[in-house]
């Protein structure tokens, strides 16, 4: 009898210590992207060949449960002129948090690959020399056990597009 008693009431000490919790945590709809807009196109997230350089952000050091919470990789590719593309990365915290910002000079058909290590909703803003720059949001759902990663390509007018890409096998329940 006395340990039916404390099922129930471990049962409703769980359920009622959650209550309200989910209207308290900050709103970020995944892979959100702010004004002026990169527009979703299809194309291979993955790209062929090898990246121009390869820059980690942040570090693997204190993730909990690093199996379940990888990295995601952020590549960004020049599929025009040869230009000069500034890739800054801010961490969503109740202040942004930039995490990292670079200029890059970028032939035709190359690209960088960036390694965001901390699981966090991020916005990358992309600014190209004589054209807009645009704002892409990582949701931090993209930091599981699956491999993931968002391309923004920046094409021949100086027009950006992007699109994400990520495997899709079921996390381990812990």
């Amino acid at each position: 009898m006395q340990r039916r008693r404390f099922c129930a009431l471990l049962g409703t000490v769980a359920v009622g210590g959650t209550a309200g919790c989910a209207g308290r945590l900050p709103e970020f709809r995944k892979n959100a992207q702010f004004p002026p807009a990169a527009h979703d196109v299809e194309f291979d997230a993955r790209l062929d060949g090898s990246p121009t350089e390869r820059v980690d952000v942040g570090s693997r050091f204190g993730v909990l449960r690093p199996a379940n919470n990888g990295p995601h990789g952020l590549n960004v590719w020049n599929d025009g002129p040869p230009r000069e593309i500034t890739v800054a990365v801010y961490r969503n915290t109740l202040r942004a948090h930039e995490t990292f910002e670079r200029t890059f000079e970028l032939a035709a058909d190359e690209y960088v690959a960036l390694t965001l290590h901390r699981p966090a909703n991020y916005t990358t803003v992309v600014d190209i020399e004589d054209a807009s720059a645009a704002t892409v949001g990582v949701d931090r759902s993209n930091f599981d056990c699956n491999e993931s990663v968002t391309t923004v390509a920046v094409r021949e007018g100086g027009r950006l597009e992007c699109s994400s890409w990520s495997t899709t096998m079921g996390c381990g329940p812990f």
